[in-house]
Formats: C-alpha cells, structure tokens, sequence
C-alpha cells in the first residue's frame, strides 16, 4: 500500500543520509505503534430495533488490508461499508440505516462507486448520515448521498476537494552525488520517481485528473443534496464549517445528537410494528431440528406488545413516548376546539360551549351544530312565510281600488343566481316607474342577503315571498 512503501522509503532515505536513531528514539517509536495498536477499532455493523448502524471512521481506503494495520493509521475501509450497506440492504427487519461518521476523508479509490451505491440505497431504504465529529472530504462525498444529514452544533463539515501530492526530490538527489533515470514508454510514466524532475507538463497532466475526479465529487454532492451543479461548485473551496453554518449553507439538515436520532428510528419501528430487539434463541436440541416429526396444525404464536413490556425493555423509547403522547394531546385538543367552533355559526355559541365542555369529537359535535343550523333556518323561514302572509289577500288603497296581486309560475326555481331579478314580476309597483321598482328590488335584496343568510337559504320562492310583504308594505304606507 502507498502508505506503507512511504513510510519504508522515508527509512531508508534517513538511513542513506546518515542519521541515526537513539536507543530512546527506538523506543518511543514503538512504544507509540503499541499504544496505536492497543486502541479499540471502530465497532462494526450493528442492526437494533429495526435500524442498521454503519460506522465510518477514522481514514477511508479503499481495501480493509490498508488501515488498521501496526504501522497505519486507523480508519475504515470501503470494503466494510459497502459490506454493512449491503447486509442491511438485505435484512427485511431493517427500516432504517444511519451511517454514522466521523472522518476526515482519505483517499478517492473506490469512493464514487461507493456513493452511487449509497444514493442508489435511497429508493429501497432510508438512509440518514449523523456525526458528533467531522464529515470532511469523501467522508462527505459518501454521507451527502443519504436522504439526511444530522450533527452535533460541534461537529466540522465539509472540505469538499481533491487533492495530490507530488514530491520532486531531483535536488536531494544531485546533493548525495545520484544520478537517477527512469527508463519509460511514455513521457507520463513514472512520474513522481523519487530523484527525479517533475515536468510542467506533467503536473499539468496529473492535475486534469484531479479535476476529473473533482467533477464526481460536486457532481455526487449536487445529487444527493438537491442542488444546482454551480451551487456545488460554490461550495467545494476545500474549507470546513461548523454544522450551524454547515445547516445554513446545505451541506447539512438540522443540529441533533447521534443517539437521539438513532432512537428515534428505532422508536418509530417500534410503534409501526411493534418490533422488539434481541437475538433469536438458540436452539436447545439441534438434533430435533432433523429429526422427522409427525406434522400438525398449530395457531402461529404471537407476541403482544404492552406499554409494560416497553417500559421494561425500552425506558428510553418508552418516556419519549410519553412526551409525545402528552404533546400529541394538547395539539389533538386545540385542533378539536377550533374545529367546533369554526363550524358553528352565530347564535351558536352556548351549544359550542356546551360541547366542548363535554368532550364531543368533531363528527358528533358536526351533527349537534348542523342539526341546530336547520332547526334555526326552518324557524326564521317560517317567520319570513307568516310575514308574507298579507300577499295572499289583495289590500286596497284608499280610493277602494284594488292592488293588483300575483300568483308566481316560477316557484319551482329554486336555485337561481339572483332571485330578485324573478320577484320583480310581482311588485305591485306600477310597470312605468322601473326607478322605484330596481331601488326596492335592490334594498329589499340587500336585506335579505343580510337577516336570511342565503348561503344557507337560497331559495327564489322564500325571498319573493319577502319580497312582495315588503312591497305591500310600503303601499300601505302610502310610500308609492
């Protein structure tokens, strides 16, 4: 691996110049290696409650052989977590997976393909990244392909950039009197060999490679986090943020705790299918398990699950649902009032109170208000009717002539856009002053719009009625 044969190199070159190491050197450095070797790994894949956790940590290579080794760096490779994506993938219990990140990045190899993987993920299960670290560099390039990304208000994102290294060491070389020559088919190869020159046009080269594998990275970030090409681009200047800028900018979603999200996967498992953790008991008698038996008809067992078994098994899980029940119930209840009181209407207002103090639901209390509404409409219908009654026997004025009266063909016409305009056939208001006529038509219609609401009573029978008993009214008056 690169890293090993650098650190190989960097030995003999001290060696070739000269220096020498001391017993205590010596000792410190492997004194160092056991304490690095001592640390823990990185726990592995775990699924719990119907969430997978897949760990990334440390620096990312490409095969497991290149980290975690006595004289590598610890990290995780891209064979573990393609591994743990795929298990999880394939675990029908599984709902949610979380990768859960802290790394600064590490090398390219193997990293687009990688992210494809987990973007493809997406559409068969959710994914969400968290840290309470740092999510730098292809650390991103993989956790920007998950539905979401979650990190504590001190975690580092970002570093969204590629970078190589060239070490041109042609002057070392001159100065302990080597001659190096590199014996190539292209004018590309071998670049880079320790002692020898590094060509512009060689730099040139490697650097359009860089770019290239740039492009996947802003092309990765631009998809998996729903932005523009050119905002991507924007933003991968290489530098790192705070998860609050992080929010602010996109890289990320919201400010949480890792454990908190998890829980509230595993949770939200839990209430859909009542899904209890715990590995299947083993077999007592695995020789049973071959053995023939007589086959018979048995009720599948089933297991019911009790806010005690919750409480007992998940204290965590069950106290969340406690707050959220109680959350969940406050809202309930304002929705319920508001409900009521908005299909109510006027004059209502002691049977709302009455409702709600009883604890009605929104249908029962729908059937008490619509019920009142009709009773509350046939009352001022039959108000307007007993009003209209001197409609049906023709008044005379003074001088004993009579008033002409009217019968209405179009008392079937319920339904009309402006019964008014049909109730003018009856106005006993003579033919030739069509002023006087429009303007009681117009103010009797204004009236009745106003006291028989007619989004409720909207019917061209029930408003000539009212109409000529206003009329009548005024030639009582002497009005016309």
């Amino acid at each position: 691996e690169q890293s090993t044969l650098q650190n190989l190199v960097s030995v003999v070159q001290r060696h070739d110049s000269g220096q020498k190491l001391s017993a205590e050197d010596v000792h410190a450095i492997v004194e160092a290696r056991e304490q690095e070797r001592s640390r823990p790994l990185p726990a592995g894949f775990q699924v719990e409650n119907g969430v997978a956790v897949v760990p990334i940590s440390g620096v990312i290579a490409k095969f497991s052989s290149q980290v975690n080794g006595s004289s590598q760096p610890r990290g995780t490779s891209i064979e573990a977590i393609r591994n743990g994506m795929r298990q999880a993938l394939a675990d029908d219990t599984v709902e949610t997976i979380v990768l859960d990140v802290d790394s600064p990045g590490g090398s390219a190899d193997g990293v687009p393909e990688m992210a494809d993987e987990i973007y493809e993920a997406r559409s068969e299960k959710r994914i969400v990244a968290v840290t309470d670290g740092m999510i730098g560099s292809a650390a991103y390039f993989l956790a920007s392909q998950a539905h979401e990304i979650v990190a504590t208000k001190g975690a580092e994102i970002g570093s969204i950039g590629t970078y190589a290294v060239l070490v041109e060491s042609r002057r070392a070389a001159e100065q302990q009197g080597l001659d190096v020559h590199v014996l190539r088919t292209g004018k590309f190869k071998g670049v880079g060999v320790p002692g020898t020159a590094i060509t512009d046009e060689q730099k040139a080269n490697i650097q359009g490679r860089v770019e290239s594998i740039n492009d996947f990275f802003i092309e990765a970030v631009a998809r998996g986090r729903g932005i523009s090409g050119e905002r991507a681009r924007e933003l991968a200047d290489g530098s790192v943020h705070l998860a609050a800028d992080a929010v602010e900018m996109g890289l990320a979603d919201s400010i949480g705790l890792p454990m908190e999200v998890i829980t509230s996967a595993q949770r939200a498992v839990v209430e859909r299918r009542g899904f209890r953790s715990g590995a299947p008991e083993e077999n007592p008698n695995p020789e049973a398990a071959t053995t023939p038996k007589e086959e018979t008809m048995t009720e599948p067992v089933t297991e019911t699950l009790t806010a005690e078994t919750v409480a007992a098994e998940h204290p965590t899980i069950a106290e969340q649902f406690r707050q959220e029940g109680r959350e969940e119930g406050v809202q309930g209840e304002r929705a319920r009032i508001a409900a009521i009181r908005s299909a109510a209407g006027p004059g209502q207002e002691a049977l709302v109170d009455t409702l709600i103090e009883q604890g009605a639901n929104e249908l029962e209390a729908f059937k008490q208000i619509n019920a009142g509404l009709k009773s509350m409409q046939a009352d001022a219908l039959a108000s307007v009717r007993n009003a209209s009654t001197s409609v049906n026997t023709p008044p005379t004025d003074e001088g004993g002539d009579n008033v002409e009266t009217h019968s209405f063909e179009g008392d079937d016409d319920e339904g009309e856009a402006d019964p008014s305009q049909a109730a003018l056939a009856g106005c006993p208001v003579p033919q030739q002053d069509d002023a006087q006529r429009e303007s009681i038509r117009a103010e009797t219609w204004a009236a009745w719009q106003a006291e028989a609401e007619p989004q409720k009573a909207f019917q061209c029978r029930e408003f000539k009625s009212y109409f000529l008993s206003e009329c009548n009214r005024r030639k009582n008056e002497g009005r016309f």
